[in-house]
């Protein structure tokens, strides 16, 4: 191999790592940029994955979907915490007493899917989310 053929083949060397390089940090970008957050396209979807982050215990994405006073996240991390609480227990009982253990579903319920299930009201820049068995707001 001549000086040249050397010269040129060190330099191909070092532009497939940089090119590597560039391009894992183009694909890192992406990801970021496609994974923005929770879906708040609309106030259900909103709503949707505010009941989601409650359910999880993520209040990042609680603080993502709704507006409030400390005080109001407070409430909704007690909240949160209690769901949590709620579903160790049912977990410690079936194991114990089997599907006996199970808490009642009106006392155990899926936050998300009662949001999920409900009609979407929008009137001019008021939006409201209404049970479709009981015809109540879900607040």
């Amino acid at each position: 191999m001549n000086l040249e053929t050397r010269a040129s083949h060190q330099c191909g060397r070092r532009r497939v790592p940089s090119l590597l390089v560039g391009f894992v940090v183009c694909a890192a970008a992406m990801t970021l940029l496609t994974s923005c957050g929770p879906d708040t396209s609309t106030p259900k979807t909103a709503a949707v994955a505010f009941a989601k982050a409650v359910m999880a215990g993520d209040m990042d994405t609680v603080h993502k979907t709704a507006i409030g006073t400390d005080a109001q996240f407070a409430a909704v991390k007690s909240l949160s915490d209690m769901l949590a609480a709620m579903k160790r227990y049912e977990a410690a009982a079936v194991r114990k007493f089997g599907d006996e253990g199970k808490l009642a579903k009106d006392v155990n319920k899926d936050l998300a899917e009662e949001v999920d299930a409900a009609d979407e009201q929008i009137n001019g820049d008021t939006a409201s989310l209404v049970n479709k068995k009981n015809q109540r707001r879900i607040r």
